[in-house]
């Protein structure tokens, strides 16, 4: 799809714009493809997402070079209590990594902190659906890495992420790209020290995204070594 609102504000310069990106990128003709999942059928998926088979456990972890993981599994443990389930929000710093995607925060540092000490109240009443650090269900269970998109992070699709492993009994690690494209995150420095890396602004540069998603399968990859 092309972008919506090119950063221009003009619907016809962004498609401008995502033409000139495909004809420099794209020299061949562009189709597509259609994956069809095993033998189901959309309405038998759609019962096997309204049937609750599971608890929801969930649990972060960092891997040793500094790759970020939020972990989605199947658990028997009770459904913890409203105050006691782990916050959509890990940080108040993602606050300033979605505004900084919508408004270029760089250069605002007073606006950016105003944000997020003003927003952190508010979000922090929203919840995920799953208990903290609980134990994993007995059994063997099929295994799935999310990777989110451009501004996303760990939790973003965690509503998604829940409802695949209380209704279908999926163990999911949702990746936290380190490559420019989440909203921010932290990276792990040379002397082991932690730093956060907001949403990186692009002008398109096609070279730089074959980079980035360069990266992107590195990280799927790591995250399948740590699972």
């Amino acid at each position: 799809k092309p972008p919506l609102i090119h950063r221009s504000g003009n619907i016809l310069a962004s498609w401008v714009h995502f033409f000139r990106i495909i004809s420099e990128s794209a020299p061949a003709e562009v189709s597509h493809v259609c994956i069809h999942i095993g033998a189901m059928s959309t309405r038998a998926v759609g019962g096997l997402l309204n049937t609750v088979r599971h608890g929801v456990g969930m649990a972060d972890h960092m891997t040793a070079d500094g790759l970020s993981v939020r972990l989605y599994y199947p658990t028997s443990a009770p459904k913890a209590n409203w105050l006691a389930r782990p916050r959509w929000l890990p940080d108040r710093k993602y606050i300033h990594g979605y505004m900084h995607y919508a408004l270029n925060l760089d250069k605002r540092p007073i606006l950016s902190n105003s944000l997020q000490f003003g927003l952190l109240p508010l979000l922090s009443l929203f919840k995920c659906e799953a208990s903290w650090e609980v134990p994993v269900s007995e059994g063997q269970f099929p295994v799935m890495v999310f990777s989110h998109g451009l501004a996303g992070m760990r939790s973003t699709y965690s509503g998604l992420c829940t409802r695949l492993v209380e209704c279908a009994g999926i163990v999911i690690a949702s990746v936290e790209h380190s490559d420019g494209s989440a909203c921010t995150c932290q990276i792990k420095l040379a002397d082991g020290s932690l730093e956060w890396f907001p949403y990186k602004h692009t002008d398109g540069n096609v070279k730089w995204r074959q980079d980035q998603l360069a990266k992107r399968v590195g990280e799927g990859s790591k995250t399948l070594t740590l699972l």
